[in-house]
């Protein structure tokens, strides 16, 4: 069987970039081929013209250092896109695969503006798809009913999973269904996967010069937040690394990129992020972490889940200290946590097109 995978894999992320590789290989571990199908986005929504604008926008403002950055970052992803992504056209695929990735969050203008693509309306009849760990993200009841035409195609669907509870939810009040609950792709493999994966690709930085605190976040830190980060870094001779922004109040800012991420999260002594695959490969590689304050829901339910709630800061800074000096975690359970989730979620993509889930 040969599998089309529709999701977001061109994404200059790098959480999206091993979310995607993950959902591909994890296919291939069940069906004789699986590949993401190619479509043509408006350039308006590409997230390379994004890029490609960022570096132009630097070097109007003469910051040629950034620029060269952000070119540099792009044309990382681009060759690992090349090295790891199998991608074929639409006629390929012998049955689809809808996922992963917060395709039906609708609150993002990326989503929203393909909704229907990612609900599967263009598939053609006779090719079936089931969906696998796919998410609403922080959308509201009253965004998603505006979509509902596009929702109801989910109907057709073999099988249904979803990676949340708020999915779980309103793929019910949509199609009768009650989806299963699966865990993210990235979770689907141990460390010495993305170890092995990352060292074919280019950008990998030189090994850090001593212990070290990797800072993988969207949104810069509060005065608060650092002044609690750089006390703790003081006290303990620990360099700070910031991964994905450059921050001039940091040891060390690489350049961002898939290969870069596993080698510092592989390599970090301790984890500062406010990301749900920030969390997932904290968890990976068994580093203790803590989550900048946020109101990411996908990110809350992850800390439920593996029952580490008290990670989460409340803007003071105050978790810092906690999470990576007086918490006592046991990274056995965690681990177990991990295998059942990776077990089960497994065991559903073995046969999501076999029966009507």
């Amino acid at each position: 069987m040969k599998v089309g995978i529709i999701t977001v894999f061109r994404s200059r992320n790098c959480g999206s970039f091993w979310q995607a590789y993950a959902t591909q290989e994890a296919c291939r571990l069940y069906y004789d081929d699986a590949f993401f199908l190619a479509y043509r986005a408006t350039i308006f929504l590409s997230p390379v013209l994004d890029y490609a604008k960022y570096g132009i926008h630097s070097l109007l403002k003469l910051k040629f250092g950034e620029a060269t950055r952000t070119f540099t970052s792009n044309s990382y992803f681009h060759h690992s896109i090349r090295r790891l992504f199998s991608i074929k056209p639409l006629s390929s695929a012998e049955n689809i695969l809808i996922g992963s990735d917060t395709l039906w969050n609708v609150k993002d203008k990326y989503f929203k503006k393909y909704i229907s693509y990612y609900c599967g309306c263009d598939i053609p009849n006779g090719v079936l798809f089931s969906t696998f760990a796919t998410s609403v993200g922080n959308s509201s009841d009253r965004e998603l009913k505006e979509h509902l035409p596009s929702f109801l195609n989910l109907n057709n669907a073999v099988s249904l999973s979803s990676r949340d509870l708020a999915t779980q939810d309103f793929l019910y009040e949509v199609t009768g269904r009650r989806s299963s609950l699966v865990v993210d792709p990235t979770m689907l493999f141990d460390k010495d996967f993305y170890l092995h994966a990352a060292s074919l690709l280019p950008g990998n930085p030189p090994p850090s010069k001593g212990d070290f605190i990797l800072i993988y976040a969207f949104r810069p830190l509060s005065d608060a937040e650092k002044k609690s980060l750089c006390l703790f870094a003081k006290e303990r001779s620990l360099r700070i690394v910031s991964l994905g922004g450059s921050a001039k109040w940091c040891d060390a800012n690489p350049i961002i990129c898939p290969s870069a991420f596993i080698s510092l999260f592989a390599t970090a002594n301790f984890v500062v992020t406010d990301t749900f695959h920030g969390v997932v490969f904290s968890l990976n590689f068994g580093k203790k972490f803590m989550v900048l304050a946020n109101k990411k829901n996908k990110v809350a339910q992850l800390l439920t889940t593996f029952g580490v709630q008290d990670v989460l800061d409340d803007g003071t800074g105050a978790a810092i200290a906690y999470s990576f000096a007086t918490k006592k975690w046991d990274f056995e359970i965690l681990r177990r946590i991990m295998l059942k989730g990776r077990e089960e979620s497994l065991q559903y993509l073995n046969s999501a097109f076999s029966y009507k889930l």
